[in-house]
């Protein structure tokens, strides 16, 4: 039995490579593409991370993050915002009540056909 090492994932040394090399393995690792870094790109000036968090890991920069596709954009397009106040939670309440005493009636009425 052969054990894991790093020879097998990454292609040099990880202490040669630079963060972003380290990013771009680990996120083909979990099969994500990430795009090259902006070199305008105000936040991180080209380097593809905004910093370390505390633990010593990288923050990647928003300018290396794949293109958001159409199908995406309706995904999240698509999401229902909570209610904010009182009165329009009621109203969602309401609504969900009449949506489900409805469905109730249709499934009675199907299964008096049925039956």
């Amino acid at each position: 039995m052969t054990e894991d090492t790093n020879e097998d994932f990454l292609p040099g040394d990880p202490n040669e490579m630079s963060v972003f090399e380290r990013m771009q393995y680990a996120a083909r690792a979990f099969g994500v593409e990430i795009k090259d870094p902006n070199p305008d790109c105000e936040t991180c000036h080209g380097q593809g991370f905004k910093g370390y968090d505390q633990t010593g890991v990288p923050i990647p920069c928003h300018c290396i993050e794949p293109d958001i596709t159409k199908a995406t954009k309706e995904k999240y397009e698509t999401r229902q915002m909570t209610p904010r106040n009182r009165k329009e939670r009621r109203a969602v309440i309401k609504a969900k009540g009449k949506i489900g005493r409805l469905e109730h009636e249709l499934k009675k009425i199907t299964d008096t056909l049925e039956g």
